[in-house]
């Protein structure tokens, strides 16, 4: 993102009356007899190379409103640009994990997370407890069952 005017805003502020030519108007640090600085220039053709060479999008702002609507635009552009899929080969949900990225040299700081919504992570003597006291208590509401039925029929 270019912030500043575009050749023809630039060129319209020093009263030329047509785009600013930087060959021309602008003065490189020598020449005091040009009327414009040449901070002050901004060199949109850079700009649009540099964008097109990158697969990126371009934007000249000049002002606080072109500034913010530029700052969304890329700040869209930019969000879901790079998604990382890691899948873990035994997951297990509320146990701590700490994930680190890194692409040579470069390595991300230690972040720590949990899975939340998975499958049964219960270890399989917990499973097998649980199924176990559930037929227990299946199987001694038969036998009270039968129990009150003897006692009816007699």
């Amino acid at each position: 993102m270019g912030y500043g005017l575009t050749p023809k805003q630039l060129g319209q502020k020093y009263g030329l009356g047509r785009a600013v030519n930087w060959n021309k108007d602008i003065d490189w640090g020598n020449d005091k007899t040009k009327l414009i600085p040449r901070v002050e220039y901004l060199d949109e053709q850079a700009i649009n190379n540099i964008s097109s060479l990158t697969n990126g999008i371009s934007r000249i702002a000049g002002n606080s409103k072109e500034i913010t609507e530029s700052l969304k635009l890329f700040l869209q552009a930019i969000l879901g640009e790079y998604e990382i899929i890691y899948k873990h080969p035994n997951p297990q949900r509320g146990r701590v994990y700490q994930v680190i990225s890194s692409v040579n040299p470069v390595e991300s700081n230690s972040k720590e997370y949990r899975f939340t919504v998975i499958g049964i992570t219960a270890p399989p003597n917990i499973v097998a407890g649980a199924f176990g006291i559930s037929i227990i208590f299946i199987g001694s509401w038969f036998i009270v069952y039968f129990l009150w039925r003897k006692e009816l029929q007699s």
